[in-house]
């Protein structure tokens, strides 16, 4: 009888060695989603920022494509024999609330505030034609004697919030 008692307890003693008790078993669930929680954290966030810099993206080529419309309009004034700053309205940096705009449509600077847009295509930006999308683009020129400081400001709003990117650069009356 008692050989047969140890036998018994040496089985009840390895199937307990073997199993896993009630807490260690939420321990290791409570370890899982903790680390599945952080990644599926990270990959949100991941997503998030992968939109920003697509975002941004396109702002610093818009930004680029205002300076670049603004040189083209000055040497536009050269070709046609007319003074450097012909066209150019005052659009100052000293004051905020007025700003230029300008798009490859009609090459031409306007004070206004509107939504750039895409044409049907979604290929070209433009304030004519197409659906309104996130970014303004703000024209700001401070014009001196012999050179102009262009400005190119880009705003765009998305879930991480407002975002601008800026461009500077200096237009020289060089001819």
């Amino acid at each position: 009888m008692q050989k047969l008692k140890r036998k018994n307890q040496k089985n009840d003693m390895s199937k307990s060695e073997k199993s896993f008790t009630l807490l260690e078993l939420l321990i290791v669930i409570f370890i899982l989603s903790i680390s599945l929680g952080t990644m599926v954290f990270a990959i949100a966030k991941m997503v998030n920022y992968s939109s920003y810099n697509k975002s941004k993206f396109v702002a610093v080529y818009l930004a680029q494509e205002g300076i670049e419309l603004v040189r083209n309009s000055r040497d536009n004034n050269w070709l046609s024999g007319q003074n450097w700053l012909q066209g150019f309205p005052d659009c100052p940096s000293s004051s905020p609330a007025i700003w230029c705009e300008i798009d490859y449509n009609d090459n031409v600077l306007t004070i206004n505030n509107r939504y750039l847009k895409t044409d049907p295509v979604g290929r070209y930006f433009n304030y004519d034609t197409g659906s309104n999308t996130k970014y303004k683009r703000k024209i700001y020129l401070d014009k001196g004697t012999n050179q102009i400081l262009a400005t190119a400001e880009v705003f765009w709003f998305d879930n991480l919030g407002d975002h601008n990117y800026v461009l500077k650069e200096k237009l020289y009356n060089w001819k």
